[in-house]
């Protein structure tokens, strides 16, 4: 399931969340300053609770159910501190959010992408060619991207499936950071 966060509950408390999803994602780049504008319906452990919102001017997620909100900041709460380039934080109900956004939003342009570039993976940095103009060009492309000698390590992303690519996107961003 695309975007969702994996299970990494406690498996001696029950009652933890095992499982956030948001479906029917609306991403509105055009109207994004400083987060990300969307809408989606979200789910916890397969059942709907509710949409969640942003309006993309840096403010927080919204929620149509404020019991989901609790629920969720406190499971965010649980989880190990997030290591990133400006230090460690602590998650909250909106960075979970946000980074199931983030990665959905991920998935669908490297999907799109994939279909027309060949996209990879070179020494932690995501890189890309032009459009092709055919499938033919695209596998021609794809060769010659194989075998073209480098200094390093070069991982080509139309060479596996959707959700894979995504998830050899995320640890060349965690490398990277």
């Amino acid at each position: 399931m695309d975007g969702a966060v994996p299970d990494r509950s406690d498996k001696r408390n029950s009652h933890m969340i095992k499982q956030i999803e948001i479906r029917n994602l609306k991403h509105f780049a055009s109207m994004s300053k400083e987060t990300y504008c969307f809408t989606g319906t979200l789910f916890v452990d397969g059942k709907k609770r509710g949409v969640v919102s942003n309006q993309g001017y840096g403010g927080c997620n919204e929620f149509t159910d404020t019991d989901v909100q609790l629920e969720i900041n406190a499971y965010a709460k649980s989880l190990p501190f997030v290591k990133t380039s400006f230090g460690e934080f602590e998650q909250s109900l909106d960075s979970l959010i946000t980074d199931i956004v983030h990665w959905q939003i991920i998935r669908k342009d490297l999907q799109r992408n994939l279909k027309n570039k060949v996209m990879y993976i070179e020494n932690g940095k995501l890189m890309q060619t032009n459009n092709a103009r055919s499938p033919a060009m695209l596998s021609k492309w794809i060769e010659e991207v194989k075998s073209e000698k480098i200094d390093g390590v070069r991982t080509i992303l139309n060479l596996f499936s959707v959700d894979d690519a995504v998830e050899l996107y995320r640890v060349a961003k965690r490398l990277a950071a």
